[in-house]
């Protein structure tokens, strides 16, 4: 007999990893990689509820909201050290990296800046796993059915026909 929670988390693994590799191929093709600390920090974990749920969670840096959602016009500053960094990542010529970043964080306040759209294949993605859990569930619960009616059969002495 398997063991349903075994199953259940086996597949989440799988299906994180391959999440998570998703996830990391559309920033590198979307080109948002500079330092590759947001992307290096992608990563998947189970987590087991006490009352036996389970979830698959996708963690990243925070740096990660940013880039997914982007940043809208009239909020504060963005961190300047941060996008000094990025600049020099980037390849930007740089005088005086102080003043470069702080004009970085202005435009971004006055102007904001558009994130990557990941919102409908994430939607998509967590309507998939709902499914293939679903149909994973099934089948196990089916296959214990089966064993234990069989097994009570033959405890009977009861032949099966065809099998």
């Amino acid at each position: 007999m398997k063991d349903i929670t075994t199953e259940i988390k086996s597949y989440l693994e799988k299906r994180g990893d391959q999440l998570v590799n998703h996830l990391k191929q559309e920033l590198i093709k979307k080109k948002k990689v500079a330092t590759g600390k947001t992307l290096k920090s992608v990563t998947k974990e189970i987590v087991e509820k006490g009352d036996g749920r389970i979830s698959l969670k996708i963690l990243a840096d925070e740096d990660i909201a940013f880039i997914l959602g982007g940043r809208k016009k009239g909020l504060q500053l963005p961190p300047p050290q941060h996008l000094e960094k990025w600049a020099k990542v980037r390849g930007l010529k740089i005088r005086d990296a102080k003043s470069l970043g702080f004009s970085i964080a202005r435009g971004i306040k006055k102007k904001g800046i558009r994130g990557v759209n990941l919102r409908s294949w994430s939607k998509r993605k967590d309507q998939e796993i709902y499914e293939d859990v679903q149909d994973l569930l099934q089948r196990l619960i089916t296959d214990e059915l089966t064993e234990a009616a069989v097994e009570g059969l033959n405890k009977n002495n009861y032949k099966i026909i065809g099998t």
